[in-house]
C-alpha cells in the first residue's frame, strides 16, 4: 500500500500506562520495531507549537526532533511504577478535562438552540464544520489561549492558523466531537481525545489514512477527512491487513 507506520509519544504513553508488564513490553517491542531510528512524532499540542512558530518565522519546514519517550520504547526495562502511574495520569486528567468542557458546552448550545427553536440546523458534521465551526469568528478565544499557552508573541495569525493543515485538522477534530456531543439529543459513544488529537499527524500526508478498530474514532474521521480531503480513508485493522500486498 506504499504506508508508513510512525509510532507517535500518544501511542507510548497510552502503553506504559499498561499495568501489566509482559503486555506493555511487548507493545513496546512492536513499537520498537515500527520506529526503528526515527523519533516519535511529538505530542500533538507540542507539534501546534512548532508549526506556529515555523508559521511566525517564514519557515517552509522543520524538524520536530526527539520527544524525551524515546528512552521508553528503546530502554522498557527502566520503566518503574511511577513511570505507569505518571502516564495514566497524563491520559485521565486530558480525557477528563475534554469530558468536562464537552459537557458545559452541551448545555449552553442545548439552551441556545431551544432559544432559536432549531433542533440541529446542519444535520451532519460535516456541515456543522463547513456552515459555523471553522470561521475565525467562531474559534478566535480557543486559538488566542492556545496561543497564550504556546507563550508565542501575540495576536495570533488566525487566517494562516486556520490554513495550515495541522490546525486545521486539530479544529476539525474538536468541532467533530463538539458537534457529537452537544448538538443531537441521543449522543454516540465518544471517541477519546488521546485518539482525536491524532489527526494532527495526518497534516501533509499524501495518503491520509487511519487505521482502527475504535468504532468512535472511525466515525470522527470519517466525517472530518472523506470527501473533505484528497487520498483520505478511515478503516479497521481487518480492512487495512486485508488490503495490503
Amino acid at each position: 500500500m506504499g504506508s508508513t507506520l510512525w509510532p507517535s509519544a500518544i501511542n507510548v504513553l497510552e502503553i506504559v500506562r499498561t499495568e501489566n508488564p509482559r503486555v506493555r513490553t511487548r507493545l513496546l517491542a512492536t513499537t520498537r520495531a515500527l520506529s526503528g531510528t526515527r523519533f516519535l512524532l511529538p505530542m500533538p499540542l507540542r507539534l501546534l507549537k512548532r508549526v506556529g512558530q515555523a508559521i511566525i518565522a517564514g519557515e517552509d519546514g522543520f524538524r520536530t526532533g526527539a520527544t524525551e519517550l524515546e528512552w521508553m520504547v528503546h530502554e522498557p526495562e527502566r520503566i518503574t511504577d511511577h513511570h505507569v502511574a505518571r502516564a495514566a495520569r497524563i491520559l485521565s486528567e486530558s480525557q477528563r478535562a475534554w469530558d468536562n468542557a464537552h459537557r458545559l458546552a452541551r448545555k449552553a448550545m442545548r439552551a441556545a438552540l431551544k432559544r432559536a427553536g432549531a433542533a440541529d440546523p446542519w444535520a451532519s458534521i460535516g456541515a456543522f464544520l463547513d456552515q459555523q465551526w471553522m470561521r475565525v469568528q467562531q474559534l478566535d478565544t480557543f486559538i488566542e489561549r492556545l496561543w497564550a499557552g504556546f507563550e508565542l508573541p501575540a495576536p495570533p495569525p488566525f487566517e494562516a492558523l486556520l490554513q495550515n493543515e495541522a490546525w486545521r485538522l486539530y479544529f476539525e477534530g474538536l468541532g467533530a466531537t463538539v458537534y457529537e456531543r452537544c448538538i443531537p439529543n441521543q449522543q454516540p459513544r465518544p471517541a477519546h481525545v488521546a485518539d482525536v488529537l491524532q489527526l494532527v499527524y495526518l497534516a501533509g500526508s499524501l495518503r491520509r489514512t487511519i487505521v482502527t478498530d475504535d468504532a468512535g474514532l472511525r466515525r470522527v474521521a470519517r466525517a472530518v477527512l472523506i470527501s473533505r480531503y484528497s487520498d483520505a480513508s478511515v478503516m479497521t485493522t481487518a480492512e487495512f491487513l486485508a488490503a495490503a500486498p
